[in-house]
């Protein structure tokens, strides 16, 4: 009777062990195949649960032909019947609503947009992948209230909330949360140190941000976040081009080693000869990679480094006469920009419970501008003649930003504690 017993015990332990196999798979984005954090999967009618980890990992258990609901803040929901297969890649779709979309501009934190004590508008993967940019301006000029010239070869001025055609340093860019620029040396110009092709999604705060962007961004911020490592290995490349001389060729590379171990690389050449605007020949090579390291299910370091070389000629106005011709030549052949910048962070992400969170950030910033620029010529009465000045602008940065969020039980308020700090030597130098 005891080896019935045994026997019928035994059968009933493998068929269970059976039913409930372990699961586990990955839940991303199904427009940038980027890993979704804290995604919950559910088992339908029943409290088996789980949420998706840092990379977007997840494992549990559950039954051959169970119901899986998964869901996501800023995305639609989505369900999957378990088949056989005990490795499952779940893509969940972005969802229409803006409200709920994910930002991280208002206070360096994740949050829904619409807690977001500022206003805030959301440029998303998935209108960037809509759109195939060929400048920022195609992206930005799709928020309202803000207005970016276009000035020949990624040049610009920016307006936002502010008379058109503003060169004062009235806005703050950003790339993934650290300005672009030190304090106090700014140019209309600076996105030029963007590569396009990288740029994963956008968020353009209006009116005077955030203190914890310092005292810059009186007319408003833009915050481009860049390409980051996907939950799928994924290999592309594109080439956009014209019929009066654009070229622009991009390629990029972005996935996972291991479950630990992601990365993602962009490469950018774009160039411009013989446009139809006299003296507008110019040439850009733009690199951007990142690498992030999970140490534990709570914590994650990640680092990046992006390089920019550029050099453009600088087109002189064009007088009403040649306008009305269709003739575009430049009286001033002689002007140029020349630039070179280098941007390297690290951070490391720490998550103490629910409601802590921790970041460190430390970061280099190298940058060289060198022009002779057509707001310094000076034309000599009387004469064919002219006085202009070549200048030299460069800065080396070393910084670092320490911040803890604290979600209380009251009112479910959030407490942001922070330091940072920002050294950088500034060198000027001008022949006239």
């Amino acid at each position: 009777m005891k080896l019935i017993i045994i026997l019928i015990a035994t059968m009933l332990w493998t068929v269970t062990s059976k039913a409930q196999d372990n699961i586990s798979g990955k839940i991303y984005n199904e427009a940038t195949k980027e890993a979704i954090t804290g995604a919950t999967i559910k088992v339908q009618s029943t409290d088996r649960a789980t949420t998706s980890d840092i990379n977007g990992a997840f494992k549990f258990k559950a039954t051959e032909g169970n119901v899986l609901l998964v869901s996501s803040v800023g995305f639609k929901d989505t369900q999957i019947i378990v088949a056989k297969n005990k490795l499952i890649n779940i893509a969940l779709e972005p969802s229409s609503n803006m409200l709920d979309e994910i930002v991280v501009s208002a206070s360096r934190t994740l949050q829904r947009r619409g807690d977001a004590p500022l206003s805030i508008t959301k440029i998303s993967a998935l209108t960037i992948k809509d759109t195939k940019p060929r400048d920022i301006l195609e992206l930005v000029n799709k928020v309202p209230g803000v207005v970016m010239t276009n000035l020949n070869n990624e040049q610009h001025s920016m307006s936002i909330r502010q008379p058109m055609g503003s060169t004062s340093a009235y806005h703050l860019y950003l790339e993934d949360g650290i300005p672009i620029r030190t304090m106090g040396v700014f140019n209309h110009n600076s996105l030029i140190e963007i590569n396009i092709p990288a740029i994963n999604s956008i968020e353009v705060i209006k009116g005077p941000a955030s203190s914890i962007y310092g005292p810059e961004a009186i007319g408003g911020s833009i915050n481009f976040i860049m390409l980051k490592p996907t939950a799928l290995t994924i290999a592309k490349a594109g080439v956009q081009v014209d019929n009066y001389g654009y070229r622009r060729f991009n390629t990029a590379v972005t996935g996972s080693i291991s479950k630990k171990f992601g990365y993602a690389v962009n490469i950018n050449k774009t160039m411009q000869r013989n446009g139809w605007l006299a003296n507008t020949d110019f040439d850009k090579l733009a690199f951007t990679g990142r690498v992030d390291y999970k140490i534990s299910p709570k914590t994650l370091i990640w680092s990046s480094f992006s390089n920019v070389e550029y050099e453009t000629q600088a087109s002189g106005s064009v007088d009403s006469l040649g306008f009305y011709g269709r003739k575009y030549p430049s009286a001033t052949g002689f002007t140029y920009r020349k630039l070179s910048t280098q941007r390297l962070r690290s951070t490391i992400e720490h998550n103490w419970n629910q409601r802590n969170q921790s970041t460190l950030t430390l970061y280099y910033r190298g940058n060289e501008v060198l022009q002779s620029a057509n707001h310094t010529i000076q034309w000599v009465r009387g004469r064919d003649s002219a006085v202009t000045e070549s200048n030299n602008s460069s800065f080396k940065s070393y910084g670092v930003i320490a911040q803890h969020n604290t979600t209380l039980a009251f009112l479910n308020t959030k407490l942001l504690a922070g330091i940072s700090a920002d050294f950088t030597p500034h060198d000027f130098s001008a022949t006239r």
